[in-house]
This record gives structure tokens, sequence and C-alpha cells, in this order.
């Protein structure tokens, strides 16, 4: 057993009289500091898998160092980094509390609470980062965070003052905008629809809810014939999403097929942007008119956007293609709406894609993407808690058929457990002109 094992167990052991003297002799031997070595033996701590007797000892060690407060700072961004977040996190909040201010130990405590849906302590935070620092100096998502934790508290003239100073920082943050809409049309809140009417030349062209129709029981599904339109709106508008039988022309669905197990043969890595082949086949590949439904909602013209629009592989054999919880307004941090289409069967032996029967018009998921899905993702336990009788899974699709959703409509990859074969699709993404 090594020096810095013992050590780790007579603190297991609660002897800790007897590691003095071998804490002491292993620092002469090995010429290292006193907080590296109290390090390693939190680290052999934790690995026995007793995480609180880990943390215990840290806070132990820092409560008799010197500079006790400097050393949590330390320890905290560490572990934060590299350990384990919940840690690290804990003791960023103890510097904090214990008076520190460091503008990255608020960032990171504001992620932190943030990602667990800590409103109340993103506020209390936020509250201690002011003694110190102006709101500019905080990153922009964390601004927008703080903005979103107001939101969700009721505290509508906080959250309006900062939504407008991330667009003052980012004009083109459709997430603020998207929030400062919340605010004006489903809270009704006065400053917000003055702020719309700054932003918006013409008031009428804002895109509106029919509170009426917002999670009523209108269905979900409908077979296009050619006379549907008029239902995909009320569909999309009372649930977040549509899903169109026959929405897409077989033909081409079926070359799009061909074209992408002709990719992934040739060693393609999935997912990949639009091929100009996909793209030419997307422009005339719906036999409804997606841009006039949309414009319909919204009162915006809008367009395909190349830049958000992939093609997808999703395996059983191939765990990371299976995309978690989100929003794809968070993903791509601008306002969109989504047109999904399998080019082979979804639902049985194949992926297939599970969507929350609601109008959601906030940002659900408030850190901004940075290129991993854990920054985007709405943890499952949480979407269960709040809208687990609200899932619906999109079951026996066949190649033509196609699901409409608003970019806030929160949905993930699902069924990969259960199938057997792999599922491509393609993800046609418009966003405003």
């Amino acid at each position: 057993m090594s020096a810095v094992e013992t050590l780790a167990t007579l603190f297991q052991e609660n002897r800790q009289a007897e590691m003095a003297p071998l804490f002491r002799s292993q620092l002469t031997r090995e010429r290292r500091t006193e907080p590296e070595l109290a390090y390693e033996i939190y680290l052999v701590l934790y690995a026995r898998g007793n995480h609180e007797l880990a943390l215990r000892f840290l806070l132990s060690f820092c409560q008799s160092y010197p500079a006790a407060n400097d050393l949590l700072l330390t320890f905290g961004k560490k572990l934060y980094g590299e350990q384990d977040r919940d840690v690290g996190a804990n003791l960023l909040m103890i510097h904090l509390d214990a008076d520190g201010h460091d503008l990255e130990a608020y960032e990171l405590c504001v992620s932190y609470c943030i990602s667990r849906q800590l409103y109340d302590h993103v506020i209390t935070v936020y509250g201690k980062f002011q003694r110190y620092f102006q709101d500019r100096e905080l990153r922009l998502g964390s601004v927008f965070d703080v903005a979103t934790s107001f939101m969700c508290r009721g505290r509508f003239e906080e959250a309006l003052r900062l939504y407008v100073l991330c667009l003052e920082i980012h004009p083109g943050l459709d997430l603020a905008v998207m929030n400062v809409r919340h605010l004006a049309l489903v809270e009704l809140y006065p400053p917000a629809i003055e702020r719309l009417r700054q932003i918006y030349s013409d008031v009428a062209g804002l895109p509106l809810i029919d509170r009426r129709l917002a999670n009523s029981a209108t269905s979900v599904e409908i077979r296009w014939t050619g006379q549907e339109s008029e239902a995909i709106i009320d569909s999309l508008m009372a649930n977040g999403f549509c899903l169109i039988r026959g929405g897409c022309s077989p033909e081409d669905v079926s070359g799009l097929l061909t074209h992408l197990e002709e990719l992934f043969a040739l060693g393609t890595v999935f997912p990949i942007g639009f091929t100009s082949q996909i793209r030419k086949t997307a422009a005339s590949l719906f036999r409804f008119d997606p841009a006039a439904i949309i414009q319909a909602i919204t009162g915006r013209p809008h367009q395909i956007d190349d830049k958000a629009c992939v093609a997808r592989r999703v395996s059983p054999e191939q765990g990371r293609s299976f995309v978690p919880f989100h929003q794809d307004s968070t993903a791509f941090t601008k306002s969109l709406f989504n047109i999904w289409t399998p080019v082979t069967p979804a639902g049985g032996d194949y992926p297939s894609l599970q969507l929350v029967r609601k109008l959601v018009t906030v940002a659900e998921q408030t850190r901004l993407f940075e290129g991993e899905y854990n920054l985007i993702e709405i943890e499952a336990e949480r979407v269960m808690e709040k809208y687990g009788d609200l899932l619906f899974e999109v079951e026996a699709a066949e190649p033509g058929d196609c699901v409409m959703f608003y970019g806030t409509t929160i949905h993930r990859s699902c069924n990969l457990e259960r199938s057997t074969k792999p599922r491509f699709n393609i993800e046609t993404r418009w966003s405003p002109v």
C-alpha cells in the first residue's frame, strides 16, 4: 500500500492523529506542496466510492489551511473541470459564501445551478456577484441563464432587463427574443410587449400564440391529401408538432436513402450537413408548403437554413448517434422550425423520435450550445418529472411521413434499445429570412 493510500485509510478509519507525522514525512520525501498531497488523498478516497467522506476530508484540510478560502477556490475549479462537477460546485459555493469574489467561480456556479434547474440558487449567486462586478462582465451565456432564472421565478422586470442586455451584447440572439416574446405574449408583461414593438416594426406580424389552441386536444397526426395546411397549423400551435403521414414524395425519399447508404458505405461519419444532392431534393421534397405554414404562424418569411440542416444515421451499435432530450433553438441559438423526415421506417425495428406534446415557448435548457450534447441536454429525469404524461413516440412511420415542429419543442431519439436496424433521416430546418 502506498503512503497516499495509507493516509487515506487512516482518515477513513478516523485515525487523524496518526496521519500528521506520515503526512509531513511524505511532503519531505516527495517534495510536494500540502495541497497537492491532500488532493491525491482526496482522489484515493473518491476512487473507493465514499464520495461524502472524500469531500469531508477536503473540507477539513481547507479549513486547517492558512489561506482556506483561496484553497477552496483552487480545489473547486480543479474538481469542477476534471473530477466531479457536483463536488466542485459545492466547494465554489462555500468559497462564495465566505465572501469570495472570483468571476469564474460565479460563472461556474451559475452554469451548475442552471443545469440542475436551481433557479433560486442562481438568483442568490447573482446577488453575491453584484457586490463586486457589473452585469456586462458576465459571459453572454451567464447573463442569459440569470435572466431565465428570474423569468422562471416570476420576476419579470429583472428578466427583461437582462434579456435586453443579451440583445445589446449579441443583437442576433434569437433565444433572447424568444423569451422576451414569452414574457409579452404568454405572461402578458407590458414592458416586454413594448420591447417587442421596438424589435418588430409591425407588431401585428409577431408570432402570436392562439391561447385557445395552446395545449388543447387537437390531433397530433394528419394524413396529407392536399387540403390539410390548416390542420398542420392547428396541431403545431396546440401541440408544438404535427406528424404528417404522406407529407413527402416517396420517390424522392427513396433516392435520399440510396444516397445516404452510399455515403455510409464510403466511410462517411454521420451526422453530416446536407450534400448538394440532399439540398436539391429537400427543396421540393414536401407535398405541402412549409414556408407558407411557418409564415402563417409567425408572420415572418422563413427559408431553409443550410447551416442548420443535418442528415443523420441512428443505430443500436453506435450509441453516440442517440440524441438526448433537447430543443433545436438552444442547439443552434436561433428561432427555427424543423421537419424531421425518416428515409427508412422509424419505430418497431428502427430507432424513432419522441417529442413532448406541448407548445413550449421558452428555452427549457438555458445553457448556450458549445459543441457537445451534454451542454444542450435537458436531463431525462427532469423531462419525465415535468412532462412525463405528455410524451409522444412516433410509431410505424414509413418513408414519406415526416414530423414538423417548433425549434422549442422538446424531443430526442428513442427506441434504441428495442431496435435492430439503423435509421437514416434528414432534418430540414427553416429560420427567419
